[in-house]
């Protein structure tokens, strides 16, 4: 079973690293475009306290646009990773939780093998009783042993404890990632919106624009 529990955390270890660098690669892909997005809302805040709208302003929003759609991918994905990132944490604590039980029932087995020998024998006269040295030797190094894989299992039990704690703060960061990516998904589609929004209206105004001048062409013709 430990050899299983074994393969199986290093196997999510390596799948963790791997997502890990995927991770930090959209991340910084998601910071340079939000970095040109709001280069190019300075531009649009610009234009906007003009009272003509060119084909450069259209060619501004487009751009604007084009860069708030690739975000929402961006932020889609990094929803996507966090998921997997927590469903991973999630297997991975079933596993240290199983393997909890396990050792917490091979603990339990060799504390009442310890009491039954308290129980049992009186330790000096167990020793005392041991037909010869090599027996004695024998009878030493048995509870000794005992002793000692009773403190090892004590101590794989308390570190089980601290990774399954460890891995529930995981989770609930990994939630509380999710959330957030969420909230920031709602803005980006609000002002995404706007520039729909504005995109229209510079449309509009260039349109009205081009028919008065084609109107005015007309006059002097």
């Amino acid at each position: 079973m430990h050899k299983i529990s074994a393969h199986l955390i290093i196997s999510l270890l390596v799948c963790l690293c791997v997502q890990a660098q995927t991770y930090e690669q959209l991340l910084k892909k998601k910071e340079s475009l939000i970095k040109e997005s709001n280069i190019i809302t300075q531009l649009l805040e610009e234009t906007q306290s003009k009272q003509i709208l060119t084909l450069e302003d259209l060619s501004i929003i487009n751009e604007k646009i084009n860069l708030q759609e690739n975000i929402l991918i961006l932020l889609e994905k990094e929803v996507s990773i966090l998921a997997n990132e927590q469903l991973n944490l999630e297997r991975e604590l079933s596993t240290i939780q199983s393997q909890l039980q396990f050792l917490k029932k091979k603990y339990s087995i060799l504390i009442q093998q310890t009491h039954h020998i308290s129980r049992s024998y009186n330790r000096i006269l167990f020793f005392l009783s041991s037909k010869n040295f090599n027996q004695l030797v024998r009878r030493v190094y048995h509870l000794r042993k005992i002793e000692q894989k009773g403190r090892e299992h004590f101590a794989e039990i308390q570190q089980a404890q601290l990774d399954i704690e460890n891995r529930k703060k995981q989770i609930i960061n990994k939630k509380l990632a999710q959330r957030e990516v969420a909230f920031k998904k709602k803005d980006e589609l609000a002002v995404l919106s706007q520039s729909k929004m504005a995109k229209k209206r510079t449309i509009s105004f260039l349109k009205n624009h081009e028919d008065s001048l084609n109107k005015v062409l007309l006059i002097k013709q």
